[in-house]
């Protein structure tokens, strides 16, 4: 086999073949990354390697072609027949010979990782999962053109059926939604005749056991049949060719039937076995929290697709079905609203949702997900272009099975009438994401906070709530309330009654702003503090995610009162100092002599003990732009994050159960970093110098060879 693998790789080399797959495979693909990461500043490859699918379906027929159809045509095939080596090895050692031509330029490929790097973050996982990916999709489909090859001794003829077959295979599934849309035993056996679609699975950063077993197969079936092929053709017309043209074919039938058993058999396993999930932010795997809150799940709950299973979102289809493993109450059907118009006549809220939007439903409850509320986008508003930034269906289908699940709904009411900031839409969505509802509370027309308040949102009042709204909020509060609030820098000088809410809790707010003079603890202004996070039920998402949350001209809290439970949620560095008369103008923020320099508390949890054995919790923060989208947006989603753990805290019901909000996945990159004359050089060397090389060098070594 040795000999053979050898003899193989050289004469590929000797020749022009060789050479010109190099050069096209790697100018090629060298001339999109360029766009995409030189020009585009995407750190990311894989998409695109999915051009490599296309390439390759003109290449590997024309680097193979000469396989067994040359030998064959010029009658060399008779030593191989003869020769003391069994067919097995020969055929091996002649694919090992491509297959290592092919294995350079993915080789060369893994190379553009590494130099992306150098100028921002990369995600090397995803990128090399999808470099590993082609490499099998190259090995799967080498070993579908060698066997054509060895059918025919016309080389052009071999080219050609390798070309057709391959092409084929990849408008596979075009075909079978022709067929079927619904998919019937017809189009189930075209599938698996559809190799690129394996490939799709390592390019969406997934390492698919399922992929990897089909493609694995699909080189050792065809591998085998290429060897039955030259079997037959060894032994000359006789006895012994109709025995052993019996024995082939039940060896053929047998290999086949185990090739197909064993890709049933990984399809029947769970996802959770089948499926690694290797992007960042974990995109196609299941977060902790979904897993422990479907295993919880007592009641009955399907979630209708609207679409058919051709037609079906990927992404989502995978989410769905490890929601469906989690719980036995979990069911997932697809609907055809085109087949079945009849179906959307039951609801009366879907008329404007898309394809492969979403029905929750238990019992007499149900809640509609639209489809493009599954995903975030952002808007490049300089040339108008919509891009997907993040993928939420795990969360969104959370907070759809809580709704329909739940009795009854939590409440939260929002203190207006003192100068309080609106809450920013993130933190809204947060709330409706919790099924949460909220309204606006103006203590002046209510005698009490409502009895159904679960949770009182105060946001930085900027004057002073009067005696009686401040006797309201603490009688509420004096019987195990719940209480979320900011203070504001710009409050007024006398805030005497919203100071007595505070002292409920054992706290006092500063009257000057925190500044910091440690670099690591704000972000170009000493007001825009990135402060400590300590590590706690509420803050723990938040310290495994980026650990930033944003606080602007934040006040800070001291302890006055023995008595209330206090934890430390966010504190600055012992170089921190309260700066007075600080407004959002100031731009000198020199210390004073009558500034102290010291540790402070930005954040903190207070837990006294209310009336009848009840506790009143309170999560109190210095900074009245905690919860505005701009100070989110500056810590990718942190400060939502935190604020939808306390509201999550804040909303636990009587036997413990919490609500359930999973943040949406980011599916955006950091863009790279590339100054644009070495973006020049590098397009130049990679997409014209190595293919140019590759090729003078083929052509030099092929005239030479040719004139000796």
């Amino acid at each position: 086999m040795t000999a053979v693998f050898k003899k193989d790789f050289a004469s590929l080399f000797h020749g022009f073949i060789g050479w010109l797959f190099l050069a096209v495979m790697w100018g090629i693909l060298s001339l999109y990354i360029g766009m995409s990461s030189f020009i585009g500043l995407d750190p990311d490859i894989t998409a695109v390697l999915a051009v490599s699918s296309v390439i390759m379906i003109v290449m590997l027929p024309i680097l193979s072609m000469r396989s067994f159809a040359e030998e064959r045509k010029t009658r060399t095939d008779q030593m191989i027949l003869t020769a003391p080596v069994s067919i097995g090895q020969v055929v091996l050692g002649k694919y090992l010979a491509l297959a290592a031509v092919h294995s350079i330029v993915v080789l060369g490929l893994c190379l553009y990782p590494l130099l992306l790097s150098r100028f921002g973050t990369v995600p090397f996982a995803q990128s090399y999962t999808g470099l590993f990916g082609m490499w099998l999709f190259g090995l799967a489909e080498l070993a579908v053109c060698v066997f054509l090859s060895s059918l025919t001794e016309n080389v052009i003829i071999a080219a050609v059926l390798s070309f057709a077959c391959l092409f084929l295979s990849m408008i596979m599934p075009n075909l079978e939604q022709m067929i079927s849309a619904d998919g019937n035993l017809l189009t189930t056996v075209l599938g698996a005749l559809d190799i690129p679609s394996r490939f799709d699975s390592f390019l969406n950063g997934k390492i698919d056991l399922t992929a990897l077993v089909y493609l694995t197969s699909v080189v050792f079936l065809f591998l085998f049949l290429t060897t039955q092929v030259l079997q037959k053709r060894r032994y000359t017309v006789s006895r012994n060719t109709l025995s052993f043209g019996a024995y082939s074919t039940g060896l053929v039938a047998l290999v086949l039937a185990v090739t197909v058993a064993a890709n049933l058999a990984v399809n029947q396993l769970p996802s959770s076995y089948t499926v690694h999930d290797v992007t960042e932010s974990g995109l196609y795997s299941l977060t902790d929290d979904t897993k422990e809150y479907l295993k919880q799940l007592d009641q009955d709950v399907t979630i209708y697709v609207l679409a058919s299973t051709s037609d079906k979102d990927s992404a989502l289809d995978s989410t769905l079905q490890q929601m469906a493993e989690e719980s036995a109450h979990l069911k997932i059907q697809y609907v055809d609203p085109a087949a079945n118009p009849s179906f959307l006549q039951k609801y009366d809220d879907v008329m404007d949702c898309t394809w492969n939007s979403l029905i929750v439903e238990s019992g007499s409850r149900h809640k509609t997900l639209n489809y493009s509320d599954l995903y975030e986008y952002s808007i490049d508003y300089s040339t108008y272009q919509q891009s997907v930034t993040g993928y939420d269906a795990e969360g969104q289908v959370d907070s759809a099975i809580a709704y329909v699940v739940s009795e009854k709904l939590p409440k939260a009411y929002l203190l207006t009438g003192h100068g309080e900031e609106s809450l920013g839409s993130n933190f809204t969505s947060v709330l409706t994401k919790l099924n949460c509802e909220y309204e606006d509370l103006d203590l002046l027309k209510n005698d009490t906070v409502p009895e159904d308040c679960g949770l009182l949102i105060i946001n930085g009042p900027a004057t002073d709530l009067s005696v009686d709204d401040a006797d309201k909020v603490l009688d509420y509060l004096q019987n195990g309330g719940k209480l979320i609030a900011t203070t504001n820098f710009q409050e007024a000088e006398d805030m005497a009654n919203w100071d007595r809410v505070l002292a409920y809790y054992g706290v006092s707010a500063s009257k000057g702003v925190v500044l910091e003079n440690n670099p690591g603890y704000y972000y170009r202004l000493e007001s825009y503090l990135l402060p400590e996070v300590s590590s706690t039920d509420e803050t723990s998402s938040v310290v495994s995610g980026n650990g930033y949350v944003f606080m602007a001209y934040s006040q800070a809290f001291t302890e006055e009162e023995a008595g209330a439970e206090i934890t430390k949620l966010l504190t600055t560095s012992d170089n921190a100092y309260i700066h007075s008369g600080v407004t959002s103008e100031t731009e000198n923020f020199e210390k004073k002599d009558t500034d102290v320099t010291g540790q402070y508390t930005l954040g903190v949890k207070a837990v006294v003990n209310a009336e009848e054995s009840e506790e009143s919790t309170a999560y109190l923060f210095g900074s009245v732009l905690t919860f505005s989208d701009g100070a989110d947006q500056m810590v990718s989603g942190s400060n939502s994050t935190l604020f939808s753990n306390v509201v999550r805290a804040c909303m636990e019901d009587e036997d413990g159960a919490e609500a359930i909000s999973v943040p949406a996945k980011s599916i955006s990159q950091e863009s790279l970093t590339v100054p644009s004359m070495t973006a020049i050089v590098l397009n130049l060397v990679c997409i014209v110098l190595i293919p140019l090389a590759l090729l003078i060098t083929g052509f030099v070594i092929w005239l030479v060879r040719r004139r000796a």
